[in-house]
């Protein structure tokens, strides 16, 4: 997980590479590492739990209802993606630039963002592994816990909203984001992410923003003077519907493949008749 930024800290850019040093003999210790791999498995559990177990709120079932999204009774592609993210070593889960200098220059992720950016909830990386060492790709979700800590002091401890399900909601996003799942390719992914999180996301905050984020996408490609594609929730929609039938039967066919699954699942019943309750199912309708 991310540390603070050693400026909020009183850190030299010295006394941060010291501090980096310093848990990178951690990530050596197979003793550390046992207890922070036993430490993954209980997360992932309470992931899972959290997943295959939240109760879907209300306006996240209108809102599915009313867009078309798949009626799928939880959410079928983060656990695709946890499920995927599990197998992927002891790194999976340990920030690969802890610490952050402020003096180093770092890579850009997968989206072309750069890592140093202090103000992002997560990343999902695909890097060499945290000690620079391996022959392949690694696979990383870094989580920037003061990021969320801040998020929850302003938008969320005021509403009685749990940190715990605001951080649960990055990482359930963040899984949807393997390469066997959604490709950063196609901006029409990301915008299905977002809606999907929508609908399962514990977090009323987190189901706020991603709301917002969905019918306003922030990906150049789809809004701004340079917009290449004329963004379309419905095609946002039916890119979801295409992609929770590959996390539900991904033995069906091959996620590359040219012509989508239609009509693979039935829109959600309403959970009551009720047409206007406001929040985010209101804000759909108008």
């Amino acid at each position: 997980m991310a540390h603070p930024n050693p400026l909020n800290q009183g850190m030299t850019p010295q006394e941060a590479w010291e501090a980096r040093g310093n848990l990178y003999d951690k990530y050596n210790d197979p003793d550390w590492m046992l207890q922070a791999g036993l430490g993954d498995i209980e997360f992932e559990q309470d992931m899972y739990d959290d997943i295959r177990y939240g109760a879907i709120s209300e306006e996240g079932a209108d809102f599915g209802y009313a867009m078309g999204f798949s009626d799928d009774p939880y959410d079928v592609t983060a656990l695709a993606g946890l499920r995927e993210h599990s197998t992927k070593g002891p790194y999976r889960y340990l920030d690969y630039t802890p610490f952050d200098p402020p003096s180093e220059k770092f890579d850009t992720d997968k989206f072309g963002m750069p890592i140093n950016e202090k103000n992002y909830l997560a990343r999902y990386n695909i890097r060499e592994d945290a000690l620079g060492e391996g022959t392949g790709e690694t696979t990383n979700i870094d989580l920037n816990l003061p990021s969320h800590v801040n998020w929850w002091e302003h938008y969320g401890a005021k509403g009685g909203h749990e940190l715990q399900n605001m951080i649960s909601d990055t990482y359930r996003h963040e899984y949807k984001h393997s390469p066997k799942l959604t490709s950063h390719r196609n901006p029409y992914d990301h915008q299905a992410i977002y809606g999907q999180d929508v609908i399962y996301g514990l977090s009323p905050a987190s189901r706020e923003s991603s709301f917002k984020r969905f019918m306003n996408p922030t990906d150049e490609r789809l809004s701004g003077p340079n917009a290449t594609v004329h963004y379309n929730p419905s095609t946002a929609v039916q890119t979801s519907r295409d992609i929770s039938s590959f996390a539900s039967n991904p033995w069906e066919r091959s996620f590359n493949q040219s012509s989508p699954v239609m009509g693979s699942s039935t829109p959600r019943p309403r959970p009551n008749p009720h047409l206007s309750r406001g929040g985010i199912a209101s804000l759909c309708r108008r």
